[in-house]
């Protein structure tokens, strides 16, 4: 049975360390959904709501689902781990951030880009794509492959510069599998922040059409 389709069989085991040192964690500058503040104000006027930059500050420290997933690695492996997960966090900083699987993934407008995992004697990228590993033939012809991974050493990161490069080949490559068959289509920026989401039908656009900047804002 194949690796990539049951990740988290042979997964090294150690005791969580939810504090561990180290932790790769990004910066989330959404608040939680709804104003509790102006709730409590409408039946207690004397009360104040939620600080909401005590509410960043705190949505900003708190730990992530692939946070949560590292810090259960021994030291070393999770510092190989923790910098991966850095190089994808910069590169596709619109990415949302899951547990696919039991592996660490990173999903663009619910597509997955590249999910990754420790296991006994290894670390592996799963990026989703035979097509991306037949690109990147040459490059990889030092580490062990099956069908859906790449392995690489359980105490060194995988490199940088190439994991950059399969992360750009993988947008070109979801990008290019639209339009699907039901008319459905997505366009994305290289940083994984979605461009444009529509319908298309004989080759022309139908439907309402929603466009958006590099950064993420709805262009009007």
């Amino acid at each position: 049975m194949q690796e990539g389709h049951l990740p988290a069989v042979g997964r090294a085991q150690a005791r969580p360390r939810p504090d561990a040192p180290g932790r790769c964690r990004r910066l989330r500058h959404e608040l939680p959904h709804g104003d509790k503040g102006a709730r409590l104000r409408r039946g207690h006027s004397h009360r104040r709501g939620p600080d909401p930059q005590r509410l960043q500050l705190t949505s900003a420290m708190a730990p992530t689902p692939i946070d949560e997933h590292l810090a259960s690695f021994a030291p070393d492996q999770r510092k190989a781990l923790e910098a991966v997960c850095a190089v994808i966090r910069a590169a596709l900083p619109a990415a949302t951030e899951t547990i696919s699987y039991g592996m660490p993934t990173f999903k663009i407008d619910g597509v997955a880009v590249i999910g990754f995992d420790g296991f006994t004697r290894h670390n592996s990228l799963f990026p989703y794509s035979r097509q991306t590993q037949q690109v990147f033939e040459h490059d990889l012809a030092g580490f062990v492959r099956t069908k859906g991974s790449i392995h690489f050493e359980a105490t060194t990161p995988f490199p940088a510069a190439l994991l950059r490069r399969i992360l750009k080949a993988r947008i070109t490559e979801i990008n290019a599998s639209y339009p699907k068959k039901n008319g459905e289509f997505k366009e994305f920026y290289a940083n994984g922040q979605l461009k444009a989401r529509g319908r298309m039908r004989d080759g022309a656009q139908v439907g309402r059409w929603v466009h958006f900047t590099r950064e993420g804002t709805q262009r009007p």
